[in-house]
């Protein structure tokens, strides 16, 4: 199963954790919830290591991702995108209950 733990303070996320696998089904390699996961955490590792640097700090390995924001800013643009994310992986987690859990915590 994939853990998703998003932190937030208020309104705003300063800290997303993704950890594990999915085994939903198949050879190892077309584990389609893996994939959606993994496309999702990627945009974000990109996003904040060449589009927005400085924005937050982000950590990854295989089955690990971390991610820290440095400054909390809940008008601005990166709390738009971390919740739009935060959104999407929800969204998988109610269509692949059993293979994605996210956990919110204040």
């Amino acid at each position: 199963m994939i853990k998703i733990r998003v932190f937030k303070d208020a309104d705003a996320v300063v800290e997303i954790q993704v950890s594990g696998h999915a085994g939903f089904v198949g050879p190892e390699g077309s584990d389609i919830v893996c994939s959606a996961v993994s496309s999702l955490v990627g945009y974000l590792g990109i996003l904040f290591t060449e589009v927005l640097p400085g924005q937050a700090a982000v950590s990854a390995d295989d089955g690990f991702f971390s991610l820290q924001t440095e400054r909390v800013d809940r008008d601005s643009h990166v709390q738009v995108v971390l919740n739009g994310w935060v959104r999407a992986v929800t969204r998988l987690e109610e269509n692949y209950k059993g293979w994605v859990k996210v956990d919110l915590r204040q």
